[in-house]
């Protein structure tokens, strides 16, 4: 499953899925610190995201008005 052009930014895969693996070695390690930093990985994924997102320009009502035109 590809999101809004994912395949061209495997950075953003990067972002999402490396949180999952530091909850994991959490979950093994008993560290109280790894919760804290996948947060805050997952937190700039979700911004680089929105923000990559915006910059493509590529909004539902940006091509629904591009194809009336």
């Amino acid at each position: 499953m590809v999101f809004q052009g994912w395949s061209d930014t495997p950075y953003l895969w990067s972002l999402f899925v490396l949180p999952v693996l530091l909850i994991l070695l959490a979950y093994l390690l008993e560290s109280p610190r790894l919760p804290i930093a996948a947060f805050m990985i997952q937190y700039l994924g979700l911004i680089l995201e929105r923000y990559h997102f915006f910059t493509e320009a590529k909004h539902p009502q940006n091509l629904y008005y591009q194809s009336m035109a």
